[in-house]
């Protein structure tokens, strides 16, 4: 995938030092990555929960000598006075009244019976107003607050009843335009409040834009800024002296989260949570995205090892790519490497390198329940791999489709189409045992847009069906145990479960009984006085190892040929 018009920037600082008799939990939720135990290590960790935590920030390009993203408090900040346009992360708060955008709508707890429990905002996880910013209703920035703690009358998990949820959305704005939104992110997660001293909350600072080129600017890209300090102890979020420790999520029950927007997103949605649904509802300035599934399991994986024990393959695979520097208790430092937020096929070959040093198991496997669109670039992008049909997504209006797994990689954007097989390939890798030494059972939701998907196959409005094939790395076809396939409300859903690991790839063709035109009667035929043509015949003439067919009414060879 493309990488993504926001990018990058991270400064980590190793706060404190955990110690390693505090990984061990018989709470998969509970678990936290090995840190190093040498310096000079290299470690990797495979966990997009770490890849899904960031923090509101608004912050201004300010040419200063050379372009700054500076921190903002609000739009009309002094030391922003001068910023050619601005970047933000909204931490998106729970919207006050039923007319207000730019908010969280509702969270909502739907039980196996079918009855729903609506969520009740309680606070934010910290109370530093300085870590808030506003935005502007009149030009159509969201304000950004923290991450928001919710409550469900009747509703607990095993460590009490807050739900943290923390919704992002990009964006980029210039004074007197409308503001572009990127990408929207949402997770919901059951959280116990822990009192730890070693325990900071991140926060956005100053940072260099220099590598952005003119052209990003004159483009307004956006970018993530930097932040002071790293998500800790495996925390869902911080405030000083406190870490929000994740929890298991209660038994069979699903979760929805509404967003309002004054932009409708479009693209390509992807996250973690089972059996998903979607519904986009709005116009002009105001819309209305809901999203709701079942939690899912996903397999974690986190090595650290000695350089020299790890193969020239791992080592140049990473040499160029941007690590976390952490600090080692015995002193000195080492360097982790994560996915960054990066869902593709690069990460899925990363995986492979470490099967074997992982034994080809899972550190831990906790529940989840997340999704985040792709931007604009990330999705123009991904289209490309339709080849001819991929206009059948660029050109639709709103949001194309979605796709959730349970693989601890996969490709976050939309499935790549082969024509000629007529089938849509999506490549996921996950360990083959989970982290208790069972076999991993794998499952992949598809919702596309139906008018996509019929113009991608070139389907009528007849029912379609589905096929999913599972081919392993070796060629070899693996069964499916489950599969799903329903079309309701303009909405192709598809879902297959039960499969296998390490890094399959799955292969879902769509297809349509040919209509068959209703005759029409025919008058009788009248006989006709043209005459009956004479019947042709072939033979077969051979001169020396030359043959010929000759056919004709009365055939014969030619010169030099003699029959067969």
């Amino acid at each position: 995938m493309k990488s993504s018009i926001f990018k990058s920037l991270l400064i980590s600082l190793i706060l404190g030092f955990i110690p390693a008799a505090t990984f061990a939990s018989t709470i998969e939720e509970h678990w936290q990555a090995p840190t190093s135990t040498t310096a000079g290590q290299l470690g990797v960790i495979f966990d997009d929960r770490v890849d899904y935590f960031y923090i509101g920030a608004l912050t201004g390009a300010v040419d200063d000598g050379g372009y700054k993203s500076v921190v903002c408090s609000s739009l009309d900040d002094e030391k922003c006075s001068k910023a050619a346009y601005f970047s933000f992360k909204a931490m998106l708060k729970p919207c006050g009244s039923s007319s207000e955008i730019n908010c969280i709508g509702a969270l909502t707890a739907i039980k196996a019976d079918g009855s729903k429990i609506a969520g009740a905002f309680s606070r934010y996880v910290t109370t530093d107003k300085t870590t808030y910013w506003d935005g502007s209703v009149s030009d159509g920035v969201p304000d950004s607050r923290a991450e928001s703690l919710w409550t469900f009358p009747g509703l607990t998990h095993a460590a009490g009843s807050e739900f943290l949820v923390s919704s992002i959305l990009d964006g980029v704005y210039k004074k007197g335009i409308t503001p572009r939104f990127g990408r929207l992110q949402s997770i919901v997660q059951p959280v116990s409040e822990v009192k730890d001293a070693d325990i900071q909350r991140v926060r956005a600072i100053n940072t260099s834009l220099n590598f952005l080129t003119s052209t990003d600017i004159a483009n307004l890209a956006g970018w993530t800024g930097g932040q002071k300090g790293i998500p800790s102890k495996n925390c869902a979020a911080s405030d000083d002296g406190i870490c929000f420790q994740r929890e298991a999520f209660p038994a069979d029950v699903k979760y929805s989260i509404s967003i309002r927007l004054s932009q409708s997103i479009g693209g390509w949605i992807h996250g973690r949570m089972k059996t998903p649904e979607i519904s986009i509802v709005g116009s002009g300035s105001s819309w209305n995205i809901e999203v709701s599934g079942e939690p899912i399991t996903v397999p974690v994986v986190a090595y650290w090892g000695n350089k020299t024990d790890l193969s020239s393959e791992i080592q140049s695979a990473y040499a160029a790519r941007a690590a976390a520097t952490v600090g080692v208790r015995s002193g000195g430092t080492s360097l982790r490497y994560q996915t960054n937020g990066q869902f593709n096929l690069e990460q899925i070959n990363l995986f492979s390198l470490w099967t074997p040093l992982i034994k080809d198991k899972a550190s831990a496997t906790p529940k989840v329940w997340m999704y985040g669109s792709l931007s604009a670039d990330n999705f123009a992008s991904a289209a490309s791999g339709l080849a001819s049909a991929k206009e059948c997504v660029t050109k639709a209006v709103g949001l194309a489709g979605l796709v959730t797994t349970n693989a601890t990689i996969y490709d976050g954007s939309m499935p790549a189409f082969d024509a000629q097989a007529g089938v849509l390939n999506y490549k996921v890798a996950a360990p083959h045992y989970a982290a208790d030494g069972t076999e991993f059972s794998g499952t992949y939701d598809l919702i596309m847009k139906s008018e996509v998907a019929r113009c991608i196959y070139g389907f009528t409005a007849a029912p379609v069906s589905a096929s999913v094939e599972v081919t392993s790395n070796d060629g070899g076809i693996k069964k499916v145990a489950t599969t799903l396939l329903n079309e309701r409300n303009g909405w192709l859903h598809l879902g297959a479960y039960g499969f296998t690991f390490s890094s399959p790839t799955l292969r879902v063709k769509l297809s349509q009984a040919a209509s068959v035109p209703t005759p029409t009667p025919s008058a009788t035929p009248t006989p006709s006085s043209k005459p009956v043509a004479a019947k042709k015949t072939s033979i077969t003439c051979v001169k020396g190892k030359t043959t010929k067919k000759v056919t004709a009414v009365n055939p014969k060879c030619p010169s030099g040929y003699k029959k067969k």
